[in-house]
């Protein structure tokens, strides 16, 4: 939530709440509807709240998807499954929340379903297996390069030390 530019409410960290701690409540639609102002909240990255009214918005360059809620109208959502995907590491928070935004961008809507989240998963692991890729060949690349340090550390105490035994050989001579 400290990413999202919320504009119409004065201080911020009354709203950091966790969602888990709805799940310490009575499931009545109610709970479920600010449960899912909470999760909205947090996936979005600009809120706007005027007149009991929050307009939930994921911008990203030229793109930007829009969801009205009004306090006097309870709605229902299922975005339990997305927000516990997204939490289950703080290690991959960020790119997890971010491809969950652009999915949002692409289907213009924040009504996501289990393929939606399948989809999530399947993009947030081919960014992994890339990544991994990227550090392996980088851990390859050190390597050779310690290898060829180590060899070229070593060719040079060998010239040093045939320098130093003629060098001493000559001394002996004269």
């Amino acid at each position: 939530m400290s990413e999202n530019n919320i504009e119409g409410i004065t201080q911020k960290e009354d709203l950091f709440v966790s969602i888990v701690h709805f799940e310490d409540y009575e499931h009545t639609d109610k709970i479920k509807f600010v449960q899912s102002i909470y999760i909205l909240l947090f996936l979005a990255n600009i809120t706007v709240f005027r007149e009991n009214q929050f307009s939930f918005k994921i911008k990203f360059d030229e793109n930007e998807v829009v969801k009205k809620i009004s306090f006097e109208k309870i709605e229902q959502f299922d975005l339990i499954k997305i927000y516990d995907w997204i939490t289950t590491s703080k290690e991959n928070l960020h790119t997890r929340l971010k491809i969950i935004r652009e999915i949002i961008l692409r289907k213009k809507s924040y009504n996501l379903v289990d393929s939606d989240l399948e989809s999530a998963k399947s993009a947030f692991n081919r960014i992994i297996k890339e990544e991994t890729d990227k550090y392996f060949i980088q851990v390859n690349m050190l390597k050779e390069d310690f290898f060829k340090v180590s060899e070229q550390k070593r060719n040079s105490y060998n010239s040093l030390h045939l320098k130093f035994l003629g060098w001493i050989s000559s001394i002996g001579i004269f």
